[in-house]
């Protein structure tokens, strides 16, 4: 894959609302969806284009390389695919064997779900923890440091 200066890589949408790709003065990509490579470790960096059947055309290795309005508008593209409600409170878990029902605030919003086993808590690093519930909806709690201690509680053995 050819390099490319930020000054050559271009995003816009077209009048069918897809994200164009440009690079350089030649190569045109219409219809690209990026994805964050590594998107809870690294979320600025690696972020992989690809066409409509799913092949890679373009790889940024970060979100610095771009100009700020290319920035801008690939970083809005990302949250509107991108849901991942982040976990600020827990209220509680019942019971404590598995499957468990999980009441908790998130920046969406009080939701509840089932955790089907244990082994559907992740922690990432010392701090963040990814929750798969039973459908398969992913919750995060970044800093599990900064929660309330009713909620460090309640999720000390994921620790």
């Amino acid at each position: 894959m050819a390099q490319f200066d930020k000054e050559e890589v271009g995003l816009s949408y077209d009048e069918k609302g897809r994200l164009v790709l440009t690079l350089g003065a030649n190569r045109t990509f219409a219809g690209v969806v990026p994805v964050r490579c590594f998107p809870l470790s690294a979320p600025s960096e690696w972020i992989s284009f690809v066409d409509e059947n799913g092949q890679e055309v373009f790889l940024l290795e970060t979100l610095e390389d771009l100009k700020e309005d290319a920035r801008k508008l690939i970083v809005e593209d990302l949250k509107r695919r991108e849901f991942l409600p982040r976990i600020t409170r827990i209220f509680r878990i019942e019971p404590s064997s598995e499957p468990s029902l999980w009441v908790v605030e998130t920046d969406k919003g009080k939701m509840e779900f089932v955790l089907s086993t244990e082994d559907d808590v992740r922690q990432i690093d010392q701090k963040t923890l990814l929750i798969t519930d039973s459908k398969g909806m992913r919750f995060i709690i970044r800093d599990a440091d900064k929660l309330d201690r009713k909620s460090k509680k309640a999720i000390r053995r994921f620790l």
